[in-house]
């Protein structure tokens, strides 16, 4: 690594952060390994490595330290709303909403990217698929019925915005 070593690296990483690192190194005395573990380190993987083992370790890691792998998360939470994506659920505190198949599938895409402005087209591509590409007349329709749902007052909506010419963005308060 250039200006810094593997070591430095992971001191300044655990001064302000407690997510999981796995050192990925040519060192493979058991002293440079007790090092990486003594500064940290959850894991140790040493070159040559095969990908199927570090996947492995990976996913060890993550199930360890209670952060899913990327595209298994269990729950998206934002503001009062989460939502169960193994039972497909949707909670606003207390209270479930019930949501069609096609409902779910637009809010978990929505969510997944809060924040991000997200076009009309983008949403038929991963919500009905590239089959409907020109269709987006569907998107205004279940953003709308979303809305009705999810909102506390869907007029003013809390959630779901729309960004007139661009798209919508989720965004909790």
């Amino acid at each position: 690594m250039p200006q810094s070593d593997g070591w430095e690296t992971l001191a300044r990483i655990r001064e302000v952060s407690n997510l999981p690192v796995i050192m990925l190194t040519a060192r493979d005395d058991e002293s440079d390994v007790l090092r990486g573990f003594s500064l940290g380190a959850d894991d140790y993987v040493t070159k040559p490595f095969s990908f199927a083992q570090l996947t492995a370790r990976i996913h060890a890691v993550l199930a360890r330290s209670g952060h899913p792998p990327a595209g298994k998360e269990n729950h998206i939470e934002q503001g009062e709303l989460c939502v169960d994506l193994r039972t497909r659920q949707l909670w606003r505190n207390s209270e479930q909403i019930a949501l069609t198949p096609t409902e779910f599938k637009l809010l978990v895409t929505l969510m997944r990217r809060a924040g991000e402005v997200v076009s009309p087209e983008e949403l038929v591509r991963e919500v009905w698929g590239p089959q409907y590409a020109g269709e987006v007349g569907h998107v205004r329709r279940y953003i709308w019925h979303l809305r009705k749902k999810i909102e506390p007052d869907p007029e003013n909506p809390q959630y779901v915005y729309n960004e007139r010419g661009f798209g919508y963005r989720f965004q909790s308060a």
